[in-house]
């Protein structure tokens, strides 16, 4: 994406932010700060303008500003004290309130690098904003690619790998032309050739003759008698 649209704004889907923010919060919180930035993700759902969106930002500067020292806890390793999986063992503390430095970390990436408000500071038309979430984008491209491998079901991985791609070509403003991208060394492929894994060792060999060692010989005892 850097490479072929290198000034391109990202906005980041206002539903999966919330999928995250959620994750780390759950939808009851325990802690005072994890309920006032759960009620902050929930009013970004709900700006509509630029006004909206600064005062928001002034919301959100304030909360880090309110909980900067609280989310500086340190938890030390002693005995009892459970270890979050995540922390090495070497290390002997950690920040006791991960969840919401990770959702503040969250939203500072968000903020320094544009992607929580392109959809309002890029549209054309104040009454016509741009989507924020990735809807249209499921509803549409993703589908289209999820309903055109159902119905080839089976091709290799390489094959709907180029039909995706003709796909989404053809969904794009200005699609090529199919036979354009064909190419000479697409009309005969050469057929790939399976990889050979080696098999286990050979055994010995069982054959269909009675043997001593293999104890099918004739058996004494009560289960050879017979019976008048």
């Amino acid at each position: 994406m850097h490479e072929h649209w290198p000034q391109a704004r990202v906005q980041r889907c206002y539903f999966h932010i919330f999928q995250n923010v959620r994750r780390y919060t759950t939808l009851a919180p325990r802690l005072e700060a994890g309920r006032q930035i759960l009620a902050l993700t929930r009013a970004l759902m709900k700006i509509q303008n630029i006004d909206q969106a600064a005062l928001w930002l002034g919301a959100y500067a304030s909360w880090e500003a309110r909980w900067n020292e609280f989310l500086r806890q340190r938890t030390y390793a002693r005995t009892g004290t459970e270890r979050p999986r995540s922390v090495p063992l070497a290390k002997p503390w950690w920040y006791t309130h991960r969840d919401l430095r990770s959702v503040r970390g969250l939203f500072r990436g968000l903020i320094k690098h544009e992607n929580l408000f392109a959809w309002l500071e890029l549209a054309p038309d104040i009454d016509k904003p741009l989507p924020r979430t990735t809807s249209p984008l499921e509803g549409a491209q993703n589908t289209a690619v999820k309903d055109l491998l159902r119905r080839h079901r089976g091709m290799p991985a390489d094959r709907a790998r180029r039909a995706a791609e003709w796909l989404l070509d053809s969904l794009t403003a200005t699609p090529r032309e199919p036979w354009s991208l064909a190419r000479e060394e697409h009309w005969k492929p050469p057929p790939a050739r399976p990889a050979i894994t080696p098999g286990p060792e050979p055994g010995p060999t069982l054959g269909t003759s009675f043997s001593w060692e293999d104890g099918n010989g004739i058996q004494h005892g009560w289960a050879g008698r017979t019976h008048p």
